[in-house]
């Protein structure tokens, strides 16, 4: 028997002759679509497919969805009340304590974009104060350990906010936590982060987040300049040097912060959050991968869940598809690996209708020799 294979795929037609795995482990598609919404609508897409087991694993890197990825895995969710957003507004936020006690926390439930108004986003008057009411509540709850899940904040205050709201008092003599709470003593904190962006500089956190948050050219450069000093603070304070560290610049700076001031480790959250939901163990006997966030450009390759799947996949030779709502660089992203890239094709219906149709009408039409 002659196998014919697809290029595109690097899969043969022997491989559908029977029920081909299919392991779908998106991202949320911000604003739109949880990871866990998305992962069921590109399931939906394959409903008429008799040759398609599905397998629903949705992922974070690190941003939203962090809690929810390990709730999942068997975590317990925790409520609390009064936690204040990046403009300062009480709302009621949640984090999660696995069985082994480690408290699991998202920046972005305390101070996220996504709690923010288009027409509200001010990035010179938000702050990240919010987070230290979850971290404060994790450590009076018993945790000793607690994994703090950067990305998608509304903020590039470098960690100001949250130290602040510790008690770390922030001057151009450098910065004091010694009147800070006890409540943080002894407690071990691992923070994942969602990209490799340091501090500062071309490739940190205000130049190339910034702008998504609200900026204008003017502030971005007023913002590089206080986040410069407040590394030179950091550093002649803590020994510290932020700068350039990988992963500093993660959340506005709240990587940098959580290493120099928190004594933090700072970890690539995809990889930890695949470790955690024993994704290489699911990749047994896969035959695709079917990934996604809503955009997925360049800056996916620092870090972003849609690669790290892409990694861990790869290591099996199992092809990776994503999925998106928004695609540029496309032939950068193929060139890091993908079998495919495809681009949620607009219609006048809701997100996941959208997703679950570009399954149908593009993808398996795209290769429908291999789904019959």
């Amino acid at each position: 028997m002659i196998l014919k294979p697809c290029t595109a795929l690097g899969l043969c037609k022997a491989s559908f002759l029977r029920a081909m795995k299919i392991l779908i482990a998106p991202d949320s598609y911000k604003g739109t679509m949880t990871a866990a919404q998305a992962a069921a609508a590109i399931a939906d897409g394959f409903a008429n497919s008799p040759n398609s087991e599905c397998l629903l694993m949705p992922v974070a890197d690190g941003g939203e969805g962090t809690v929810d990825a390990f709730v999942a895995a068997g975590a317990q969710r925790v409520f609390v009340d009064d936690v204040e957003d990046a403009l300062g507004r009480k709302r009621r936020a949640t984090y999660a304590i696995s069985s082994n006690g480690t408290a699991v926390i998202e920046s972005a439930e305390a101070v996220g974009l996504c709690h923010i108004e288009p027409k509200e986003r001010n990035i010179c008057l938000s702050d990240s104060r919010g987070l230290a009411r979850l971290l404060r509540h994790a450590a009076t709850n018993g945790c000793k350990h607690i994994v703090v899940g950067l990305g998608g904040s509304a903020t590039n205050d470098g960690g100001c906010g949250m130290l602040k709201a510790l008690g770390y008092t922030i001057s151009e003599q450098g910065i004091d936590g010694s009147k800070c709470e006890a409540c943080l003593d002894n407690v071990c904190i691992d923070v994942l982060c969602d990209v490799q962006a340091p501090f500062c500089g071309p490739q940190g956190a205000t130049m190339v987040f910034a702008r998504q948050k609200g900026a204008d050219e003017e502030t971005i450069a007023q913002l590089e300049l206080k986040m410069q000093h407040l590394a030179e603070l950091m550093k002649k304070s803590t020994g510290i040097d932020v700068a350039t560290m990988p992963g500093a610049g993660a959340a506005g700076g709240l990587g940098g912060a959580f290493a120099a001031c928190l004594g933090a480790r700072l970890l690539p959250g995809i990889s930890t959050i695949l470790d955690v939901l024993d994704f290489d163990r699911a990749l047994d006997g896969t035959n695709l991968v079917i990934t996604g966030e809503g955009s997925i450009d360049s800056q996916s390759l620092m870090g972003k869940a849609t690669v790290g799947v892409l990694e861990r996949a790869n290591k099996k030779n199992i092809p990776t598809i994503a999925i998106a709502g928004r695609v540029e660089d496309r032939a950068i992203l193929l060139a890091a690996g993908f079998a495919d890239v495809i681009q949620i094709t607009p219609l006048t219906t809701s997100h996941t209708q959208n997703l679950t149709l570009t399954v149908k009408n593009m993808l398996l039409k795209k290769y429908n020799q291999y789904w019959r």
